[in-house]
């Protein structure tokens, strides 16, 4: 499974301790930190996809809904055109 590096704790551990090479704080303190903001960083991700795929769901019902509004004036057109009077006696 492909994590985003936000998302990613042991990526958070180990750039935290590159950062901090001489710190002396619980290492165990700072792995179980990265996991806790690791979920909640997930958490928040997978939340914003989802309101980008409703938001494309709502888009896309959108345009089916367009789409069939321009078949059936499409239609309507072409059930005018052939029963009309005026339409046959113009060009026959």
């Amino acid at each position: 499974m492909n994590q985003s590096n936000v998302a990613n704790p042991t990526r958070r551990f180990f750039a935290w301790k590159t950062l901090h090479p001489r710190e002396a704080e619980d290492a165990g303190l700072v792995w179980a930190e990265a996991w806790r903001q690791a979920y909640w960083a997930g958490i928040r991700e997978n939340a914003q996809l989802g309101l980008q795929l409703l938001e494309l769901v709502q888009h896309l019902e959108g345009l089916e809904q367009r789409l069939h509004d321009l078949q059936a004036s499409a239609e309507y057109d072409r059930e005018l055109e052939s029963h009309s009077v005026y339409w046959k006696t113009s060009h026959d």
